[in-house]
């Protein structure tokens, strides 16, 4: 057996494994330690029931939904069961669980539910995902020139023209008085994760494939090209309210640019009415910045959670992208985010919809089966 198969039936296995977890007896929390540092560089969990052993940590693949899955049935066993547990663990699980129907019920007060939206996502997912492909081939283009790259000029200069549909569609630009076209297909899959095929990048027919995953605090992007064999990787980061970029292009293994950037503060920006409505948070707890591609950033922590909104506009419609989520452990030690409701809000003059999402793991279990996947006007 070749040793990927090997290792896809493992993960497999582990997959089978957590998704059958129940009559939890005891469960603990843990941190490893770097040597003299400090910091709790990796976490793990290991849990007992059912006269079996799972123990995972944060640098296995299957970690998040290990931790999602033991705080769904923590949190749906410990009233009719004794599980075994230290104080720190506890604490842990018990935030992972702070998510509360009754007050997310009555936020839906004003909204009434629909069977299917009117505005479709894989319709209307390009006024946020097409701001960073342009900024993705724009920077390929940028680092394969030798005189942009070593001078710093703007040598390469695009003006894109829109022609976009239904997740598909060809993206125009000009560049000094050359046309370029791109034809691009976008394929969405679980959670906020988006594979992303780009043609005629540099050259007629060549394929640009960009991976994009929205997370709690970040937004992580992969690509390459087949021909030219250029890959890249983007990754931005939200701490504090502040936000950074790190960005590498790299071409058969050698570095082509790498750059580390902080994202400016704008002021005068706040969520939408309704997003401040929804999540009950002051105008004055709010802080901003603006990403390389254009969308804004409004950032808020709270009582111990935190908030997240990118906003993507074009024309007369806003797209909000919300996430509320916890850090669960103490500070200083290797950050554990956990999720408790994620929406994105359309808006335009004749239309308002509420789009309720999947997260990704780990994200709390009574969020997930009461509302994933909903839709309201």
């Amino acid at each position: 057996m070749a040793k990927g198969a090997g290792n896809h039936l493992k993960d497999r296995s582990i997959a089978n494994q957590i998704a059958t977890i129940r009559g939890l007896r005891m469960v603990h929390f843990y941190h490893l330690y770097d040597g003299e540092d400090a910091n709790g560089v990796v976490c793990g969990i290991l849990a007992y029931y059912q006269d079996q052993v799972i123990n995972l940590c944060s640098g296995d693949e299957q970690f998040n939904a290990l931790f999602e899955r033991i705080a769904r049935v923590y949190d749906r066993e410990k009233q009719t069961a004794e599980i075994y547990a230290d104080e720190e663990t506890r604490r842990i699980l018990e935030r992972a669980n702070a998510f509360r129907e009754d007050g997310f019920e009555y936020r839906l007060g004003g909204y009434e539910r629909l069977e299917a939206p009117m505005m479709l996502p894989k319709a209307f997912c390009v006024v946020y995902l097409l701001p960073l492909i342009r900024h993705v081939v724009e920077s390929i283009y940028c680092g394969a020139d030798p005189v942009t790259v070593e001078e710093g000029s703007t040598k390469i200069k695009f003006d894109w023209l829109p022609r976009v549909w239904f997740g598909k569609g060809i993206l125009d630009a000009m560049s000094g008085e050359k046309h370029l076209h791109f034809p691009y297909q976008i394929f969405p899959s679980a959670g906020e994760c988006y594979d992303i095929v780009v043609r005629n990048v540099l050259s007629d027919g060549n394929a640009l494939k960009i991976e994009i995953t929205y997370g709690y605090d970040r937004i992580t992007l992969s690509y390459y090209d087949s021909h030219y064999l250029y890959e890249g990787s983007l990754q931005y980061t939200c701490k504090g309210g502040r936000g950074s970029i790190a960005h590498e292009l790299r071409q058969k293994g050698e570095s082509i640019f790498m750059t580390e950037t902080e994202c400016p503060a704008i002021e005068g920006v706040i969520p939408a009415e309704r997003i401040l409505q929804f999540t009950g948070v002051d105008v004055g707890e709010w802080s901003a910045h603006r990403l390389p591609w254009g969308d804004a950033v409004c950032y808020a922590s709270v009582n111990g959670t935190e908030y997240r909104v990118m906003i993507s506009e074009e024309n007369d419609l806003t797209v909000s992208y919300l996430l509320c989520f916890r850090y669960l452990n103490s500070e200083g030690e290797a950050p554990l985010a956990f999720g408790e409701y994620s929406f994105r809000l359309y808006e335009r003059p004749d239309i308002s919809e509420l789009h309720i999402l999947e997260m990704e793991q780990p994200g709390s279990g009574r969020f997930q089966e009461r509302y994933s996947g909903r839709f309201y006007k």
